[in-house]
This record gives structure tokens, sequence and C-alpha cells, in this order.
């Protein structure tokens, strides 16, 4: 009689942790459900903003770009990361996933991108639901003619579309250039203008800010030769300070 207790025991035992087990299979298929609607509902936002900067790039001069654009959806398929970098060319040329072999990296760097092309993008780091977003843009914008000012205007709505989104947005300084060698008519004067705006609305939105651009300035606040080739972009030593430079904010 005793034994047949214990065992009707041992069996109320066993039913009541397959319920538990059940209950929190169906809390997970049901949290991952959740996940899949909101990762489909960023994907139609995404791709309905690249209709829209499709449609804004016309003409023969913009073709390479619209190229560039195109490569864009495959960054749909990843759906997840923890960091993302976004940014221009100057992002786009780092191995961001091989140097930060720790992490799921998402590189959305993009030739010739300016803050215009950004706030058009900004559902692209959402989908990808990162913990840190590290940004940084605005040397284009200088190259085609904005003032500081006119980039800064810009500039804010960006963050305040960034700050929205569930995750760390770390802003970047923009580099210095060599200005007897690079081939636009930019100057590092306005850069440091413009990075002195860049870092108040950094405060403003409670955003960190990192100045890189120290980092790549010689004595004269010219970009390092050491580090670049054309006077504007980085080579492989660049990148490799640059990273070594963001691996605490990757890390922390």
């Amino acid at each position: 009689m005793q034994k047949k207790k214990m065992l009707r025991s041992i069996a109320l035992v066993c039913a009541a942790l397959l319920l538990l087990a059940a209950g929190a299979g169906a809390g997970w298929l049901l949290a991952e459900r959740r996940a899949n609607r909101q990762a489909e509902a960023y994907r139609q936002q995404w791709e309905a903003e690249l209709a829209e900067l499709r449609s804004q790039l016309s003409g023969a001069e913009n073709l390479s770009y619209q190229r560039v654009l195109d490569s864009w959806t495959a960054t749909l398929a990843d759906q997840y990361a923890d960091v993302v970098f976004l940014g221009d060319s100057l992002t786009a040329g780092g191995s961001w996933g091989e140097y930060y072999v720790n992490y799921m990296v998402s590189n959305l760097g993009v030739v010739g991108d300016t803050v215009d092309h950004l706030l058009l993008r900004t559902a692209q780091p959402e989908l990808l639901m990162p913990n840190k977003c590290f940004l940084m843009i605005g040397v284009n914008d200088l190259i085609y003619g904005s003032d500081a000012d006119m980039v800064l205007e810009k500039y804010d709505r960006l963050l305040a579309k960034l700050s929205a989104q569930p995750m760390q947005v770390y802003v970047q300084s923009v580099l210095p250039v060599r200005e007897d060698q690079i081939r636009y008519p930019v100057r590092n004067e306005a850069i440091r203008q413009l990075n002195l705006g860049i870092e108040a609305l950094a405060d403003r939105y409670g955003m960190p800010y990192i100045d890189v651009h120290s980092l790549f300035a010689d004595e004269a606040g010219q970009l390092d030769a050491a580090v670049s080739y054309d006077g504007l972009h980085l080579s492989a030593a660049g990148y490799e300070r640059w990273q070594q430079a963001l691996l605490p904010y990757v890390q922390e």
C-alpha cells in the first residue's frame, strides 16, 4: 500500500514538472513569435525606406550608389547583431567583425553616405536589434558643400531618430583630413567646428561621445600620414588604431 502511494506521488510530481515545462515552452514560443513579428515589421519599414531612397537616386552619377543600396538587402536576413557600425566609406572599410570576434557585428557603412542618407535608413539598425550602435558621419556632407551648421541641423534629427531605438548609440567625432593630399575641398577647421557641434548634440541626447579625431590628428591637426593612403581614407594601420580605441566601449 505504501509503495503504491509512493508511486502515485512520484507520478504526480512528474506530471507537474511536465506541465511546468510545457508552460515554459509555450512562453518561449510566444516570445519567439512576437520577436519574429517585430522583425517582420522592421523589415517592411526598411524595404519602404529603401524604395524611397532608390527613387531619390536617379541619374548616371548615382548608378554605383544604387548598386550599393541593392546589396543592403542581404543584411535583412541577419535580423540580429550585438553591435552595428553606422556611417560612410570610413566605416564601410573596417573589418569590424573580424576584430570583435566575440560579438555578432554588422557593418552598415556605405560609400558616399551623408547625414541625409542615414536619415532615410535608420530602420536598418533597428531591424538588427543591436545592443550598441557606433555612429560616424558628416565628412561627405562637408565635401558636398554643406557648412557645419547645415550638417548639424540634420544631425540633430538623426540622433532624435536613433535615440528612440532600444540601443546604446556611441557618437564618434569626424576624422581629420590631410589638406595637401585630399582631392576634395574640405578643410580641418570646418571639421573641428562640426565636431564641436556633434559633441554638444551627443551630450543633449545623453549619448557617449568618442573623440577619435584627436587619435588620428598629427601635431599640425592633419590626418596622420602613417594611417592614410589618400588623405581621407584609412589604411590597415588606421583601422587597427580605430578598432583598438573602440574596444573598451564594445566590451563595456
